[in-house]
Order: structure tokens, then C-alpha cells, then sequence
């Protein structure tokens, strides 16, 4: 199973998107699951480089994780994948795509990564999974 992901911004339907993360990934606990994509919100402080910091939105999106059993699915490349596009101290670059995974993933796909490309073209990043 692969789901998709754009996170919402408002922190409200953000509370309720994770919630539906987490009936997914109890529907879903019996099977392999992948889930990607930009969940916009950072899990941990060192995510983000420079703003202020909403811990409020970092440990929800942090419980939202262990109970759904997801995780990081192992990854290289660039850290930071998304930026205010602000120029110098003004830039904020943070981590809000994601390649995460079930234990059953683990099990089926043991050599499974995301790799994280550098935009191209004044556009997102570029991700690339592989299965092997």
C-alpha cells in the first residue's frame, strides 16, 4: 500500500489530518505501507533553520508518528526540502517531505530508500525511491 501526502497548514485540520493518518495506519497494519510526501510540519528542532518554533506542532506531529507505527524509511540527499524562496537571514529551509514506512514495509522492502534530489528548474525536489 503507498499513500500520498500534502499536509494541510491550518494547525486545526492539521490535528485532523494526522488523526486520519492514524485510522490509515490501523487499516492498513496488516499490509506493507508507504507514506509520502510533504506532511508540512517538521518532527524534531534541527528540521528547520531559522522562524520561530511551534513545539505544539512538533510534538503533535511527533505522536502522530509512533502511533501510527510510521517511520523513516532510510533516506539521502538533500536535508532541507522546501524554503520560503526569501533570500540570506531571511531564508527559512525546512524538512516537510517525507518517505515513511510500516514494519511490514521493512520486512517486505528491506533495501528500500528515498533519495531526496535538489530542485531542478525553479521547482520542487525530485524524489526517487528504490525498491531493490
Amino acid at each position: 500500500m503507498a499513500s500520498f501526502i500534502y499536509g494541510v497548514n491550518d494547525i486545526v485540520d492539521r490535528r485532523e489530518f494526522w488523526e486520519d493518518i492514524n485510522c490509515h495506519a490501523e487499516e492498513f497494519s496488516s499490509f506493507p505501507w508507504i507514506v509520502l510526501g510533504d506532511f508540512n510540519a517538521t518532527r524534531i528542532l534541527n528540521e528547520k533553520y531559522g522562524g520561530s518554533m511551534w513545539n505544539t506542532v512538533i510534538y503533535d506531529f511527533r505522536e502522530c508518528l509512533y502511533e501510527a507505527g510510521i517511520y523513516y524509511l532510510r533516506y539521502s540527499g538533500i536535508m532541507f526540502t522546501w524554503n520560503n524562496k526569501s533570500h540570506g537571514a531571511a531564508n527559512i529551509p525546512k524538512k516537510l517531505d517525507r518517505a515513511l514506512c510500516n514494519d511490514k514495509w521493512t520486512l517486505c522492502f528491506p533495501n528500500s530508500e528515498c533519495i531526496f534530489l535538489s530542485p531542478r528548474g525553479g521547482g520542487g525536489e525530485l524524489v526517487y525511491i528504490n525498491f531493490n
